[in-house]
């Protein structure tokens, strides 16, 4: 979605993200469901809502607002919530093209211009994170890399180790997968655990008491 400039009494009902891919929405949500299980309460995370201030706008696909209540928002609004701690990207093949880089420009630019500290873009295509920090009210590109585990997700870390290929794991190792593998993992699980205490109660012993 673009930063663009609204009227205080319209909330701009934004229309989707025109970059979105599905391969961009299926790392968005691992990274998503990863963050928020890192965070727990103690930071709000934000999927793909517009940041708004002064009149302008963006919506970057994810945020992080540590300190932060969930609530009803349809927008984050800034200074009455705080500047956010982190904003994320992910791309798509979109943002190579004309308008997708212009928009990603004007995103960066309204993040830098509002104090965002950390920005980070991750390029499944590429198999690239960008990282960004805060100089003087403007986003500048620090580093380049095939991994961030910076402690500014929670723990959470991310890899790209080749193109088309990314990974997101938990501050335990644990690998998060797409919602169907994660339910097919869950399942999994269960059935073990389930032949476990059946294997027990075989041998005289009550899983219960273990």
């Amino acid at each position: 979605m673009d930063g663009v400039a609204i009227s205080s009494e319209v909330l701009a009902d934004e229309e989707h993200d025109r970059t979105a891919t599905e391969a961009h929405w299926r790392v968005l949500m691992r990274l998503y469901a990863a963050v928020s299980y890192a965070f727990g309460d103690r930071a709000l995370v934000l999927l793909d809502i517009f940041v708004r201030t002064g009149g302008q706008q963006a919506a970057p696909d994810l945020l992080v607002a540590p300190g932060m209540a969930p609530g009803s928002r349809r927008v984050y609004s800034v200074p009455e919530n705080t500047v956010p701690s982190v904003t994320v990207e992910v791309l798509s093949v979109v943002n190579y093209e004309a308008a997708g880089r212009a928009q990603l420009q004007r995103k960066r630019d309204f993040f830098g211009r509002i104090g965002v500290p950390l920005h980070l873009e991750v390029a499944p295509e590429e198999g690239v994170i960008s990282v960004w920090t805060n100089q003087d009210g403007r986003l500048v590109r620090v580093a380049v890399a095939d991994r961030y585990d910076g402690p500014d997700l929670g723990g959470v870390r991310v890899t790209t180790p080749a193109p088309d290929e990314v990974h997101v794991y938990l501050p335990d190792g644990r690998e998060m997968l797409d919602t169907d593998a994660e339910i097919a993992r869950a399942e999994s699980e269960a059935a073990g655990a389930e032949r476990l205490a059946g294997r027990l109660r075989e041998l005289g012993i009550d899983p219960d008491e273990i």
